[in-house]
């Protein structure tokens, strides 16, 4: 199992040098002011996925938003399971990387400002367009790998609901007596067979 992590790992490090490398190399050809309408879209998608996010963080569950903060101890009764938690936490992640995508975007607009008003020695040009392009890459890249993991999340949520549906039903069939709720709060029964 350790060789298959170290595999892994091997592979994601040479692509990344490739995309890194690759970059560097073709961006230094691209003129900023060609590559500035591309940071200025993965803005605007990074900003839609910071909104997207912070609603299904909210409708999710309020509960499970509170309870990330809670020692496991303390989650007893109340309306949220270890799974809306986990779901929670991946958003979480998706929705640091859009605004860490943001917050990129804004410091390569200042440092553009700032090198403008220098008269940059042209042997040092195609370094800094290089430089750009190759953040403008990575970052776009882990944008994508965010919004991947934002569709992931949402659609191991809707798994989640189908399957507090059919526990529901099942349990909807069953006589009271036979119906057993621990926590009322948790969104699922378990079912029992009465003891008399």
């Amino acid at each position: 199992m350790i060789g298959f992590n170290r595999r892994h790992i091997i592979i994601a490090l040479m692509v990344g040098l490739l995309v890194i490398g690759g970059s560097f190399w073709l961006g230094s050809m691209v003129p900023f002011n060609k590559q500035w309408p591309l940071y200025e879209d993965l803005r605007g998608v990074a900003s839609v996925i910071v909104v997207i996010a912070g609603a299904w963080t909210v409708l999710i569950s309020p509960e499970a938003v509170k309870a990330v903060f809670y020692p496991k101890d303390q989650r007893v009764g109340r309306d949220f399971s270890d799974r809306q938690i986990d779901i929670i936490k991946r958003l979480t992640i998706v929705f640091a990387v859009a605004a860490g995508a943001i917050a990129i975007v804004q410091i390569i607009g200042i440092l553009s400002a700032l090198t403008s008003q220098f008269a940059v020695p042209q042997k040092f040009v195609p370094v800094l367009r290089g430089l750009s392009f190759t953040v403008l890459s990575v970052t776009t890249l882990v944008v994508v790998a965010a919004l991947i993991l934002s569709v992931l999340v949402l659609e191991n949520f809707y798994t989640m609901l189908n399957e507090r549906r059919r526990q529901d039903e099942q349990d909807s069939d069953l006589p009271d007596e036979q119906v057993y709720n621990p926590n009322p709060g948790d969104g699922a029964k378990a079912s029992y067979p009465s003891i008399e």
